[in-house]
């Protein structure tokens, strides 16, 4: 099953982080080094990541396909992995299928698998239930074998580390397990004692080599790329809503997964409910913590897997909030494990309290649960076959959120669709702003400078760590092209005009002036232009043909020709600079009309 409903997901496309991970200008894996030395997508530390991605460019370079099969293999590796883990630690076949079918069909798992950028998440999930299983057997055997699994435990932690950041608070699940899961034979419907000192000296003596292993991980993080808390633009009242908001949507998206849930990069819809969803994130946490104390003794492995969601989360909650995108439903794909786990052990509840005798309560509640989570896996799956129909879901499931309606126009830009491309834009910058303040320059630049709360809001939507004026020139270099091609000719100068006051070294910004200084005639601010485009960022190569074009005009041929030979070691298989090397100089003027 957990390969099955994944099928939909073996295709071709780039979706969005792919284009930086496997596509040809790919940043991520490009030689041994490079994979342990470079940040992953220039933010995080994932080395076992950017490795994988090396070894597969060795097989399938840059074709999807490869990378996509490889995703569904590990989700079904980690299915199997945590039949035989719950099958090991609770003795009961039907609950340790139960718990693999429910982690196969999750909807939080789908950015995660059909995704190739959803590669850390997959991975990590492996990686945490071979952690579970190595613990607990680890705990249950004695001598030898005990030092063995503890080992593996700790490989696998350390492989989790090394994938995602976002496990380095499951340290706290190595003692644990050691004060919750059952030894020798006992199981876990006998009861235990958490309470035990011995259990609890041999759980943080177990948790010394792995408390090592985190403090190593951190001081290499801080070299190649772990993320750092952004600029303190919060008080400490908005932080706690944020956390309550962001808690609120986690357990939704576990518990009660609908599309909306799945397709969400902002907390907007939660805040438009004022207090109400941030106090129903502390009462989740209230409940939990509650569940936690109850069955500690009558259910100690349950207390477990609870633990595993709230500690896969923690890093996610914004209690340090987020420089960028203030959640994803992807961040939840570990935490999906445990939820998989306790529904099953609910499922198995419900048939022991009502029919003592008849399996079919018990299977008719779990049948109704496998087929509303697949049909929104399937149909989860569909959405992330395609970078337009995957945009165009998250702007209609999370209006408020910017980072997807920019990515949408982006795509729509380069289909020629550009009156639908403006729209997007202008309404972006209408919700980032609030006001009309984004349409001319000074009360654009003023606005981010003086106003907080816009300049908090950008910074949350932008999806990246960036300073807010680098985004938000990139959304007017956007508009500008939009407006250009949609015959605004002077609405599309204004644009660029607001985005160069954002950041003068825009490649976008400046090429774009430098069309508008060269369609007025004045071929050397037109030169000037092209030519900071092209030193912003030299991977840009749709910077370089009309840089090399108006250089001829003026009569710079070997400018030029230093220019394309530069352009060509960078490009060396793209047609235009191929032609550019065979057209003669005198043939520039007509082609740039």
């Amino acid at each position: 099953m957990s390969g099955l409903i994944y099928l939909g997901a073996l295709h071709r496309a780039l979706i969005w982080d792919d284009h930086s991970l496997i596509g040809p200008d790919a940043t991520v894996g490009r030689t041994f080094r490079e994979s342990f030395t470079r940040p992953f997508l220039d933010h995080y530390f994932r080395p076992l990541v950017s490795l994988t991605f090396f070894c597969e460019r060795a097989l399938w370079g840059q074709d999807p396909l490869g990378y996509h099969a490889v995703s569904i293999l590990l989700h079904v590796l980690t299915t199997a992995a945590l039949i035989g883990f719950t099958r090991s630690l609770f003795q009961r076949d039907v609950l340790a299928l139960l718990s693999g079918l429910l982690f196969a069909v999750h909807p939080a798992q789908v950015g995660a698998v059909a995704w190739v950028g959803g590669r850390t998440d997959a991975f990590a999930s492996l990686w945490v239930v071979l952690l579970g299983w190595t613990l607990a057997e680890a705990v249950r055997a004695e001598g030898r074998r005990s030092r063995l699994f503890s080992v593996g435990a700790l490989l696998a932690y350390a492989a989790a580390l090394l994938t995602k950041e976002q496990m380095i608070c499951l340290l706290l699940l190595v003692p644990m397990a050691y004060l919750l899961f059952p030894q020798g034979d006992v199981r876990e419907e006998e009861g235990g004692d958490g309470c035990s000192p011995n259990r609890l000296r041999a759980g943080l003596r177990a948790a010394i080599p792995f408390a090592i292993l985190t403090l190593l991980y951190l001081s290499a993080g801080a070299f190649y790329g772990l993320p750092v808390p952004g600029e303190p633009l919060f008080s400490l009242p908005e932080i706690l809503r944020m956390t309550g908001y962001t808690v609120t949507y986690y357990a939704l998206l576990l518990a009660a997964p609908v599309p909306q849930w799945m397709h969400t990069l902002s907390l907007s819809a939660l805040e438009r409910t004022g207090l109400w969803g941030a106090a129903a994130g502390y009462a989740i946490l209230a409940a939990t913590a509650l569940l936690m104390v109850r069955w500690r003794k009558t259910a100690p492995c349950s207390v477990w897997f609870l633990a595993l969601i709230l500690l896969s989360l923690l890093p996610v909650s914004n209690l340090i909030p987020m420089p960028f995108l203030l959640a994803a439903p992807y961040r939840a794909a570990v935490a999906a494990i445990g939820a998989a786990v306790l529904y099953a052990q609910g499922v198995a509840a419900v048939q022991a309290r009502l029919a003592l005798r008849s399996a079919l309560p018990g299977q008719a509640v779990a049948a109704l649960i496998v087929i509303w989570w697949g049909g929104l896996t399937l149909w989860g799956v569909q959405q992330w076959r395609s970078e337009i129909r995957l945009f165009q879901a998250f702007v209609h499931h999370d209006p408020d959120g910017i980072v997807a309606r920019y990515l949408l126009a982006d795509r729509l830009l380069k289909i020629n669709r550009p009156q639908e491309t403006r729209d997007l834009l202008e309404s972006s910058l209408e919700r980032m702003y609030r006001s009309s303040a984004w349409r001319s320059e000074e009360s654009a630049w003023q606005t981010v400078q003086r106003d907080r709360q816009t300049r908090v809001r950008v910074i949350q939507n932008q999806g990246s760590r960036r300073p807010p004026g680098e985004f938000l020139a990139k959304l007017y270099a956007q508009l500008g092209y939009a407006r250009l091609y949609s015959g605004d000719i002077s609405g599309g100068r204004i644009a660029l005009q607001i985005g160069e006051r954002m950041n003068p070294h825009d490649p976008e910004v400046n090429l774009w002036l430098g069309h508008y200084a060269f369609h007025d005639g004045d071929l050397r601010e037109a030169t000037r232009r092209f030519r900071l485009a092209v030193q912003s960022d030299p991977t840009r190569k749709e910077s370089y043909p009309p840089l090399i074009h108006t250089l001829r005009i003026r009569g710079e041929t070997e400018e030029a020709k230093r220019i394309l030979r530069e352009a060509l070691r960078r490009f060396p298989d793209d047609r235009e600079l191929q032609n550019l090397l065979q057209e003669p100089a005198g043939d520039s003027q007509s082609r740039s009309k």
